[in-house]
């Protein structure tokens, strides 16, 4: 799929064309976004070890996957909404798109209300049966924590349907510049919470209050650029949700997938090995993620350009923006593989003040995982643009679960055996999905 091209040779092919600069703009936005995030999870280890010890950052470590988890309750529709609404404003076809919006909205909402009331039923029974003595960690705290960060989840999921719309109006940039702000904004919160002496329910409700704030402020901004939109159910019906439902399920076996790879291996790590051991892993795996996050800035841009592209036949550009990914995506990663498998203990235990001590064999495997993983994700951004990533999203759930089983059943090194065996699974991904591309020919940018 990679031409004989280099990196300055597909920029320059790129540079006269339209959609240069919403790709600077979007890559720009991405880039700052994360930044922020970067620094804060940087932030994040040396301030919640120092106040609250390696097993307190432990259990908010578990206790932050609560918003992956409820991100799953839109079952990949806000990705595949995304998309339909690229193709019909493309088309000029706005009420196209807010009826498909309407459409997504109605079924994600009633279905995140559904998951919430689970965890509000859980945090009852912890709140029912929580022991007397229970510290800040525990108990009622915990519980009112759970019950805080799930309603952080629902307002995030909001917030990720709304940017669907940002994208399909040629507002991706802004969308993601003006989500990137609540970041910095927790991140502050976080430390001044921790220094204060507040602990997991004190830190949960200041997130909560300002993701409610950033969701007004989102809305209101879209609203005021794109006055045909609003919120609401009045445009949904049926057609629409079984167009977008069979991409929808496919992004959702994705999310899935991925939630598994990244938080279920810490659920199971803490259930068999210790909340301290989530610690290390947890902060071993941040760090070898840096350059994944780095290298998906150009991707994500690049997605409702392609959409566009190949929504109108252009090829050529869908080639080189696809080309441009890919190669974009190892000349990231790669080096920084190199320079966390020899530095990466040392790293670790710099920013934690030696609270945390990782091998450089755990390091080794988690950043050849995630050069892997932007290796295929890259390769994937035709298929993933034009809502066929069913084409490989189920190879990777199953892959997944044989990851999680492996993990539990290894005699060995709890956390060497899941660095490893997800380093197996981002391999065998960059496999399945050049096969797909290369035999799917509808949608192969460079037949």
């Amino acid at each position: 799929m990679i031409e004989n091209a280099s990196l300055l040779t597909l920029a320059a092919r790129l540079r006269n064309c339209t959609v240069m600069k919403r790709l600077a703009r979007g890559v720009a936005a991405n880039f700052l976004g994360k930044i922020w995030v970067l620094l804060v999870q940087l932030m994040a280890i040396p301030v919640l070890t120092a106040y609250w010890g390696a097993d307190g950052y432990g259990i908010w470590l578990v206790l932050i996957t609560i918003p992956t988890y409820l991100n799953l309750s839109d079952i990949g529709l806000g990705t595949a909404a995304g998309v339909e609404m690229t193709k019909q404003i493309a088309n000029d076809d706005q009420q196209g798109a807010c009826a498909t919006f309407h459409s997504a909205w109605l079924f994600i909402t009633g279905l995140t209300v559904a998951c919430s009331l689970l965890a509000i039923g859980y945090s009852a029974f912890i709140v029912a049966n929580a022991p007397p003595d229970a510290n800040r960690f525990e108990g009622t705290s915990l519980a009112f924590a759970i019950l805080s960060m799930t309603l952080y989840a629902a307002v995030s999921v909001q917030m990720r349907l709304l940017q669907g719309l940002y994208q399909a109006t040629h507002k991706y940039a802004l969308g993601i510049f003006l989500n990137g702000l609540i970041v910095p904004a927790e991140g502050i919160a976080m430390v001044l919470v921790a220094a204060s002496g507040g602990a997991i329910l004190e830190l949960s409700l200041t997130m909560l209050f300002l993701r409610l704030l950033a969701w007004c402020i989102f809305y209101s901004i879209l609203r005021r650029h794109e006055p045909w939109f609003y919120i609401g159910w009045r445009k949904a019906n049926w057609g629409r949700f079984k167009v977008l439902f069979k991409p929808s399920l496919a992004a959702f076996v994705l999310i899935v997938a991925d939630a598994m790879i990244l938080q279920s291996v810490i659920i199971i790590l803490g259930w068999v090995a210790g909340v301290g051991m989530v610690a290390i892993f947890g902060a071993a795996r941040f760090l070898s993620r840096v350059p994944l996050q780095l290298s998906s800035l150009l991707s994500r841009a690049s997605l409702p350009e392609l959409t566009r592209a190949l929504s109108a036949e252009n090829f050529a550009l869908a080639s080189h923006l696809s080309n441009l990914n890919v190669i974009t995506a190892l000349a990231i990663t790669l080096p920084f593989t190199v320079i966390l498998a020899l530095f990466g203990s040392n790293l670790l235990s710099l920013i934690s003040y030696d609270h945390l001590n990782a091998g450089q064999m755990l390091f080794t495997g988690l950043a050849l995982a995630a050069t892997l993983n932007a290796v295929w994700s890259a390769l994937a951004t035709p298929l993933i643009s034009m809502n066929r990533q069913g084409l490989f999203s189920w190879h990777y759930l199953t892959a997944a679960t044989f990851l999680l089983v492996a993990i539990f059943v290894s005699p060995w090194d709890k956390n060497l055996s899941a660095a490893w065996s997800m380093a197996l699974v981002e391999a065998g991904m960059v496999g399945v999905v050049s096969w797909r591309v290369k035999t799917t020919r509808s949608f192969n940018v460079n037949h």
